[in-house]
């Protein structure tokens, strides 16, 4: 019998922007810049700085412990980055999930002493006014329920994969900068491109 043989990753090593520009190590421990480590198993959620829609946003990773460290890649390497970030954080976060403000609760979603059923949601927005980048939640029959800013929003995408993966319809007006989720293309609105 032929066993599998583990192969690890490589670890993936990248310049960040920003005035003390470091590199940042994201390997199978957890993510390196400089002197700051978050370990993979000290995650607890992210923030998803998204504050100008027109280029992609910057990941927070926050530990346990409320270290953190900011993944500001270079455009051109976002994606990439992203890719790898999500890849190993997603499945450790879904053990316990943190979407401050928003949680889910039984077959609803709460924020603060608000409350809808899934079931009700009309569809889940990703907006933006200006270059502010925001999340309007669609109560079906009701309109607008809630909204708020990206990057109030605990681990934003896996917020959106597992509203998806509730049944919730996910539409994007923003052409760019979108992880591979799925969200459904909103036709009328021209130029919408959904990756």
């Amino acid at each position: 019998m032929v066993r599998p043989c583990y192969v690890p990753r490589m670890s993936l090593a990248f310049p960040s922007r920003g005035f003390f520009g470091r590199e940042v190590t994201i390997d199978i421990a957890g993510i390196r810049r400089g002197r700051r480590v978050v370990l993979w198993d000290d995650l607890d959620h992210y923030a998803y700085d998204w504050q100008d829609w027109t280029r992609p946003g910057d990941i927070i990773a926050v530990s346990r412990n409320g270290g953190w460290i900011r993944i500001a890649p270079f455009f051109e390497q976002w994606a990439i980055v992203a890719e790898n970030f999500f890849r190993e954080a997603h499945p450790r976060l879904r053990a316990k999930p943190h979407f401050h403000p928003f949680a889910f609760v039984g077959d609803a979603l709460t924020c603060g002493d608000r409350r809808v059923l899934l079931g009700d949601i009309a569809h889940v927005e990703i907006a933006a006014i200006g270059r502010d980048v925001m999340v309007v939640v669609h109560e079906r029959n009701v309109g607008e329920w809630m909204q708020a800013d990206v990057p109030q929003i605990a681990s934003f995408w896996l917020w959106i994969e597992e509203l998806a993966a509730r049944g919730v319809t996910i539409r994007s007006t923003l052409p760019m900068h979108l992880p591979n989720i799925p969200v459904t293309r909103d036709e009328n609105i021209p130029n919408a491109r959904v990756v």
